[in-house]
């Protein structure tokens, strides 16, 4: 099985780093997290970067539990499970199908392929949607990492060493998600699991290489 586009395992809770998250069109934030963005940040905008405070890291000493909404099937149960397992095999986490922690990754079909974004505390359950758009490991990985608190790497301040990107093919509506957000202390990875691409109606490619 080829994991090429998975060479960057930047996970904040094994180096110990802060990790800002970007909401985006894939990523859904609640209102609690909408409130600490603005009165952290004072951005009021969808796309203003979020700073996760210690309570929304997910802890190292209990599982992660998910359960599956009977709207899926069983070949969207082994992408899943494929994909759980590959962040518990790069990471510091574990992962436990029907677990009891919560709150609960519930893996559901609620309109997209998207993610709440990090632990959302005092919740019992928090959704991984997922449609037949994404019914592939690498797509189901990338909301997982979201769920995780793992931003788009698009968006670090330093992207432009690793890629370019030709806003000329993207719609103008969808500019936002490509704004440089937060700080990192690790070096970028132009193939990384948590980057995504939006077109135009051309199709044309949006990320490249850096020369």
């Amino acid at each position: 099985m080829l994991y090429s586009i998975f060479l960057l395992l930047l996970f904040y809770q094994c180096v110990n780093t802060t990790l800002r998250s970007a909401v985006q069109d894939d990523v859904n934030a609640t209102q609690q997290n909408a409130t600490e963005t603005n009165s952290t940040l004072h951005r009021n905008r969808r796309s203003a970067p979020y700073v996760p405070p210690h309570g929304f890291i997910w802890s190292l000493d209990k599982t992660i539990g998910y359960v599956f909404d009977p709207v899926h099937g069983e070949d969207m149960k082994r992408l899943v499970r494929e994909a759980f397992q590959f962040w518990e095999d790069n990471t510091c986490l574990t992962f436990e199908e029907n677990g009891t922690n919560t709150p609960v990754l519930t893996v559901t079909k609620a309109g997209g392929c998207w993610s709440s974004l990090g632990l959302q505390l005092g919740q019992e359950s928090q959704t991984i949607s997922l449609n037949k758009d994404c019914a592939l490991m690498g797509p189901i990985a990338h909301e997982i990492a979201h769920a995780l608190s793992i931003d788009h790497t698009m968006t670090r301040p330093d992207r432009d060493q690793y890629i370019g990107i030709d806003l000329t093919n993207i719609l103008k509506q969808n500019h936002y998600n490509f704004v440089k957000v937060g700080l990192r202390e690790r070096a970028g990875d132009a193939e990384t699991v948590a980057r995504i691409k939006l077109t135009n109606n051309l199709g044309q490619p949006t990320l490249f290489l850096a020369q």
